[in-house]
């Protein structure tokens, strides 16, 4: 217990002999003070006089969106992006700075034009953050999303092409380039062709390579700037890169870009993943392939008229579905269900068959009762000329379903999802 009673007394002598050297010797504050950060990023903002483009990144679909930004004060902007044809041509906006958690800030007040567009794609975030200033480009992290905004220096021969209106024009020379009549593309730079597809809803740019047997795809967002259609990610395969396309000649089947890169509208894939049937032909009984239009054209989607019934659901194909145990032979069903998930009067048994270079065809072999509605009669008029051609089917993915493209000249196909049939 002594030795208790003497070592407190020596600590506090120490403490009262230290006390001094505490107050002489302030400890060094680490942070940036926000106040400054903030003065720093206006004065950044205001004094670009050709304004600022951007990048604005879906913090939940990875989409980006590209754009132009004047801060013409640190509370009045105009602005113009590629999100949609209301945003083409410059618009003027509000924004507000503040600081939150000692970080500069700012947001859109609500009805103002940035304001519109972010609420409108759901996706986007309406408060950023400020995350870092390097050389030309500035960082902000959405706070709740996680969008990814990010700001660099234009110049004015990209500001003037910008304010000329040039993302639409770039956005129609891509849109008529893929309103060919036929469903595949051929990219061609050099000696190396590839097939390509557009995906405007997820606003993908989609290239395969590989073979048939070791297939790849290559998928990348794309957006529209001042000169071209640009690729998010650089394709980089076999010493072929490409990374934007610069429109040069748009014909009704034929696209000619700068650097010797050009894109035709075909009848049959270039490379074909050979997997695909097995994903399509299902490993259990019951699985199928439901449509809610049917087939169609490039420039009609439901050439049946199927969305015409009110009581109708999907148009399915089931690969193999025996119904019957004792099944003479391994047959399909090809029916309309309806909205309580039943089978419609005029269902087909089909034999499902693959080719060596994976096509899937399709062989009438019982035809049920007539469908009495005269509706879907004439839709079957149409789809049954279709469904059992000679040459069937090319399977191919498209997201979670399957597009099946008619091989006779591949301007007919129908996108199909998964469905199952319920069991007895």
């Amino acid at each position: 217990m002594k030795n208790i009673f003497y070592i407190i007394p020596l600590l506090f002598l120490f403490i009262n002999c230290s006390k001094n050297s505490f107050e002489e010797n302030p400890v060094e504050k680490v942070w940036k003070d926000p106040n400054k950060e903030m003065e720093k990023l206006k004065e950044e903002l205001l004094n670009q006089e050709n304004g600022w483009e951007f990048k604005l990144e879906d913090g939940l679909t990875k989409a980006i969106f590209f754009g132009h930004i004047n801060f013409d004060s640190d509370t009045d902007i105009s602005f113009l992006t590629d999100y949609s044809k209301n945003y083409y041509k410059k618009n003027k906006g509000k924004i507000i700075f503040s600081i939150k958690n000692n970080k500069p800030t700012f947001h859109f007040p609500k009805t103002t034009r940035f304001a519109q567009l972010l609420e409108h794609s759901r996706n986007l975030d309406s408060l950023y953050i400020l995350n870092r200033i390097d050389n030309d480009t500035i960082f902000f992290d959405g706070h709740q999303i996680g969008t990814k905004f990010k700001l660099f220096k234009s110049t004015n021969e990209r500001k003037q092409a910008l304010m000329s209106n040039n993302i639409e024009k770039n956005r129609k020379d891509l849109i008529k380039t893929f309103e060919m009549k036929k469903y595949f593309f051929y990219l061609r730079k050099g000696e190396h062709t590839f097939d390509i597809k557009l995906d405007t809803f997820r606003k993908e740019f989609i290239i395969n390579h590989g073979t048939n047997t070791d297939f790849k795809l290559f998928i990348s967002k794309y957006y529209f700037d001042h000169d071209g259609i640009v690729l998010n990610k650089t394709f980089n395969v076999n010493g072929v890169e490409i990374k934007k396309l610069k429109p040069k000649n748009i014909q009704a089947d034929f696209a000619e870009f700068e650097d010797g890169i050009t894109i035709t509208n075909e009848s049959k894939p270039k490379i074909y993943d050979l997997s695909i049937t097995k994903d399509f032909h299902g490993h259990i009984v019951g699985f199928g392939w439901g449509s809610y239009a049917g087939f169609g054209t490039r420039d009609k989607r439901d050439i049946a008229n199927i969305r015409a019934m009110p009581e109708l659901n999907v148009h399915a194909i089931f690969p193999t579905l025996i119904i019957q145990e004792d099944a003479e032979r391994l047959h399909g069903m090809i029916v309309f269900i309806n909205r309580a998930g039943g089978f419609m009067l005029g269902a087909e048994l089909q034999l499902t068959n693959y080719t060596e270079d994976g096509r899937v065809v399709f062989t009438k072999y019982v035809i049920e009762d007539d469908p009495k509605n005269p509706l879907l009669m004439a839709s079957k008029a149409i789809l049954t000329p279709i469904l059992y051609n000679k040459e069937g089917f090319y399977i191919i993915r498209n997201g979670a379903g399957v597009d099946l493209v008619d091989a006779r000249d591949a301007l007919t196909w129908g996108n199909y999802v998964p469905v199952m049939r319920k069991q007895d």
